[in-house]
């Protein structure tokens, strides 16, 4: 984007929060240049908030999918990163996460872990959350998105944008507890998800839902 229309058009844009596909794919090609694949590249786009905020989970197909789609794009732009491109995905693969978990659960898990670790404390600050979820690592590294899972995606009482999960409820700015029953929440967020699956954590895990469920949430 910044290489074909220039940082100031990247940032008036994120400026007047479009860093969305259209609006990216719009400027790019007033500036003359074809965006091939565009309907793959809309799929990729409503496929990826479906894993990201919803309850998708990819296969080996999919991955190769969204790879074969990325591999494209970066041969008719950027022809001469391909093997760094190549190199990189072959040390992802024998780097694999230790555990395959949503960025919502973990997050759910990290506030869980606090609780049930201070008893007496209302809530906590998005920055101890952060850092709890760092130090259990059940992913096996620290996500980019947990901050905005924590920040906006699993507040039961904000604006869905886009995720309508309701695990986690602001107290005040910048701090956070569970959310529980009784707790309002934006009518966006209706049926939103307030738990994780239990076959979707690891076991060790599991004695926190039973926690929440006897317990946090009466």
């Amino acid at each position: 984007m910044m290489d074909y229309a220039g940082v100031r058009v990247y940032e008036q844009l994120r400026r007047n929060r479009k860093i969305y596909l259209a609006p990216l794919i719009e400027v790019l090609e007033s500036k003359g240049l074809e965006v091939v694949n565009k309907t793959e590249l809309e799929k990729l786009r409503v496929y990826r908030n479906q894993l990201e905020h919803e309850t998708e989970t990819a296969s080996s197909e999919d991955a190769e999918w969204a790879y074969e789609i990325a591999q494209a794009l970066v041969q008719k732009y950027y022809p001469n990163i391909l093997g760094r491109l190549k190199n990189e995905r072959h040390q992802k693969s024998r780097k694999k996460p230790k555990n395959r978990i949503k960025v919502a659960d973990e997050v759910w898990i990290a506030c869980a872990l606090l609780h049930k670790e201070n008893p007496n404390r209302r809530d906590f600050s998005t920055r101890e959350i952060i850092e709890k979820v760092r130090e259990e690592n059940i992913y096996g590294t620290l996500r980019p998105g947990v901050y905005v899972h924590v920040t906006q995606h699993c507040i039961a009482n904000k604006k869905p944008n886009p995720g309508k999960y309701r695990m986690l409820f602001e107290t005040e700015p910048g701090r956070r507890r569970l959310f529980k029953k009784g707790d309002p929440y934006h009518p966006g967020r209706e049926g939103g998800k307030i738990t994780p699956n239990k076959n979707e954590i690891p076991q060790k895990y599991w004695h926190l839902l039973d926690w929440y469920k006897n317990e946090y949430n009466k």
